[in-house]
């Protein structure tokens, strides 16, 4: 409502809960992580994994951004869990 029209707004998600009442408060996009565990940041939760991603992902229809820990390899993994 404050950004108006063509802007995105975007949230961030670790259960479907939560994931489902941003979308409904309007939330075009999801980040739901840390998906793995990183060390780019501290005090961050334990890590989602596929099957805490394919959980929020499942819950929602919007786009969903699996964040940390994120590498070349393990994208397949997060695209089948649904980010």
């Amino acid at each position: 409502r404050v950004a108006g029209p063509g802007h995105l707004l975007g949230g961030t998600a670790r259960e479907p809960v939560l994931a489902r009442r941003l979308v409904a408060e309007g939330a075009d996009y999801l980040g739901v992580g840390p998906a793995y565990p990183t060390r780019t940041k501290t005090g961050l939760p334990d890590a989602l994994g596929p099957a805490g991603i394919r959980a929020v992902a499942e819950a929602v229809d919007v786009p969903v951004i699996a964040i940390g820990g994120v590498t070349a390899a393990r994208v397949a993994e997060l695209l089948a869990a649904g980010a």
